[in-house]
């Protein structure tokens, strides 16, 4: 009976260290358009990439997204640090630094 009473006890505190697996996230980003020293928009305006990593500048990934101004990124590990940085891009390829 102890021994059956220890097994339960040990089958219970196992499932309690059972790791559970990450929740998935999604990020809510937007910027604003660049614009030239008169306020007029910046001509020749293509899109945007966004850049993200794990650490401060150094972006491994690279997301087109085209002319929107907002992005959502979907599928993140919740509680992990992400760093994201955006340029954009001209008609002839030129992308802002």
């Amino acid at each position: 009976m102890l021994l059956r009473s220890l097994l339960i006890l040990l089958a219970c505190l196992s499932l309690a260290f059972v790791a559970t697996p990450a929740q998935a996230a999604q990020i809510q980003l937007a910027w604003d358009a660049p614009v030239q020293a008169d306020g007029t928009p910046v001509p020749n305006l293509a899109g945007y990439k966004l850049y993200y990593g794990s650490q401060s500048g150094r972006y491994q990934t690279a997301i087109p997204v085209g002319k929107t101004t907002t992005y959502t990124m979907t599928n993140v590990s919740a509680g992990q640090t992400y760093y994201f940085a955006a340029t954009a891009y001209d008609s002839t390829g030129t992308e802002s630094a």
